[in-house]
């Protein structure tokens, strides 16, 4: 039997073979430090455990009646199984035992119910959430280096094919393949089902998943046209099935005929939905955002103007899913904090140990670092973009949401 102080003080324990009501033969006597364990084959199946505050000496129980002892420095606990581990912590004045192994081996179970492996990590989770963080941050890399010095690549004739390489990946490496969506959706329902039990946060999520997927595929789409090896020559434009194709969707989402925006709305809205489905939010608002800006993209080259409103709407949507993220993820610590709590273990190291279990089950990574990241690319385009709004204020024109010098460059686009 393993017995872990968590009182944060030294303990005196005594055991007995649970079977005996009279406790009349002790099996093992010991003190214990605080955040220190002790470990003993009881030679029985079951223990009792008698728990008291700091040292108490061999003459206090051999040479006392145990009526004489204060009864709010005793507890009597048990049975405590001889193969497992159990916490001893504090519970007002005196102290209650928690079977640890009967509670992590619950977790852990529900864990591997909900897709995880025996540690908890849930890959198609973390594929999902990969794939997210790489839209974001491929916007944040192409806002923020957009600057004075940064410039499409000389002579990039900048049809819409390339816009949308520009804005996918503006390092001009190749976009990576996208994720299994069924995989992902899959994953995504059972956790959404366990935490909420209600289809909102699933159709929600996969609304998500499958707009970043069709962006990723989009991004695919361009690279095979305009830079893939084939029959022919590369084009320097989608061909115009394509091309209308990825209008006709972009249109569909800005306009609210496809669900995608009203959903990411909504879970900016509701913390406690969008808790469930942080990954897919994090796509969701990744893909929102490159939307957004390829149809400012696609406007400007049909003859709008790009304008400090213009941006001021695109900084507004963005505050939005700022603040919506960080209330997601602020329900999410304190709807898991909850949860261990029920179960006795708050505020002691073996919460961290939950917490990591239960973070990776459902987002695939065993923090929320990763939302701390996802926080700190949206405030850099945040400011890129106010930056942009000043400018335009000034009569200058942007430098990180959108060059004029693109739009020269496509004017020169062959019919």
């Amino acid at each position: 039997m393993k017995l872990i102080n968590r009182t944060g003080q030294v303990i005196t324990i005594k055991t007995y073979k649970w079977e005996d009501g009279l406790k009349s033969y002790d099996k093992s006597y010991e003190y214990i430090h605080k955040d220190q364990h002790w470990s003993s084959n009881q030679g029985f199946a079951n223990a009792a455990v008698s728990v008291w505050h700091g040292r108490v000496s061999p003459s206090d129980f051999f040479l006392m009646a145990k009526n004489t002892l204060d009864p709010n420095r005793l507890i009597d606990a048990g049975p405590c199984s001889n193969t497992e581990a159990h916490i001893i912590r504090k519970s007002g004045k005196t102290f209650k035992i928690i079977h640890w192994s009967k509670v992590e081996k619950k977790w852990k179970g529900n864990s591997i119910k909900l897709g995880g492996d025996n540690d908890g990590n849930n890959a198609n989770i973390e594929k999902g959430l990969q794939a997210g963080m790489i839209l974001l941050s491929g916007l944040a890399t192409g806002i923020a280096a957009l600057g004075p010095v940064g410039a499409a690549p000389s002579g990039l004739i900048m049809g819409f094919g390339n816009l949308i390489l520009f804005a996918f990946m503006p390092d001009n490496i190749q976009p990576p393949p996208p994720p299994n969506l069924e995989e992902i959706q899959d994953a995504v329902r059972k956790v959404v089902k366990e935490e909420l039990d209600i289809t909102e946060a699933e159709k929600v999520a996969t609304s998500f998943e499958q707009t970043s997927n069709w962006f990723y595929n989009l991004g695919n789409l361009a690279h095979s046209q305009l830079q893939g090896r084939g029959a022919g020559e590369p084009l320097t434009e989608l061909s115009q099935h394509d091309k209308q194709d990825a209008i006709n969707k972009i249109e569909n989402i800005i306009s609210g005929l496809d669900p995608f925006e009203i959903n990411l709305a909504h879970m900016n809205r509701y913390p406690e939905i969008a808790r469930a489905i942080l990954p897919a939010y994090i796509s969701g608002i990744a893909s929102s955002l490159h939307i957004r800006r390829l149809h400012e993209w696609l406007r400007r080259k049909d003859g709008s103007r790009i304008t400090d409103d213009t941006l001021t709407a695109y900084l507004t949507h963005l505050n939005s899913c700022i603040t919506g993220l960080d209330k997601a993820r602020t329900s999410f610590v304190e709807h898991c904090s909850a949860l261990i709590a029920a179960d006795g273990l708050d505020g002691i190291a073996e919460a961290e140990v939950l917490k990591k279990l239960y973070n990776k089950t459902r987002c695939g990574e065993e923090t929320l670092d990763f939302v701390d990241k996802a926080i700190g690319l949206l405030d850099g385009i945040r400011q890129d973009i106010q930056s942009d709004i000043d400018s335009l204020k000034r009569g200058e024109n942007p430098i990180h949401f959108w060059k004029e010098e693109w739009f020269k460059s496509a004017e020169t686009e062959p019919a």
